[in-house]
């Protein structure tokens, strides 16, 4: 199995680079990665990975047109969008391009697991209506993580708030 990670960041490459030999039994995969799309694109073109997991938002070329750009290269590419964006439009956008699934930076192990287990067995049609119906569902179902994530920082920051000499430290992501 190869996988091919793109995105401006550094550590979110790494980052996805972990989940995947950690968690998606890809340890003895090849993970390869790229800082930006023309990398993407040669990287793409050498390689052929099973799955890319690209930012939307990069500088130089952005997500969706790289994925129109692999998916012209090889138009059975598997494409998985992983950006901080959870806009519909954006989500809309990818999957007109032929994206075939859609996750939310910072990418918790069991979203990237799932996305790879569907991405890699989906028989979606770049038209399909059902994957633009899926995919709206996984972002009402992250976005409502999300809002239970917030819930309970704001519980445990009024907490702190009502007994400041029994506060403990709070990790926040920005989510």
């Amino acid at each position: 199995m190869r996988f091919l990670v793109v995105d401006d960041i550094a550590l979110m490459r790494e980052s996805i680079k972990d989940i995947l030999a950690n968690h998606c039994k890809a340890n003895r995969s090849s993970i390869f990665q790229a800082a930006d799309g023309h990398g993407a694109i040669e990287k793409y073109t050498k390689l052929k990975p099973d799955l890319v997991f690209l930012d939307i938002n990069m500088p130089g070329a952005d997500g969706i047109a790289i994925t129109k750009s692999i998916l012209k290269i090889d138009p059975n590419a598997r494409i998985v969008m992983c950006t901080g964006s959870s806009d519909r439009e954006d989500i809309r956008k990818s999957i007109e391009a032929g994206a075939v699934g859609y996750i939310v930076k910072p990418p918790l192990p069991s979203a990237v697991k799932k996305v790879v287990e569907e991405a890699l067995t989906a028989n979606f049609d770049s038209s399909d209506k059902d994957k633009i119906e899926y995919l709206n569902d996984q972002i009402d179902i992250k976005i409502g993580e999300l809002d239970m994530l917030k819930n309970q920082l704001e519980e445990e920051l009024a907490k702190n708030n009502e007994n400041p000499q029994e506060s403990k430290e709070i990790s926040v992501l920005d989510v």
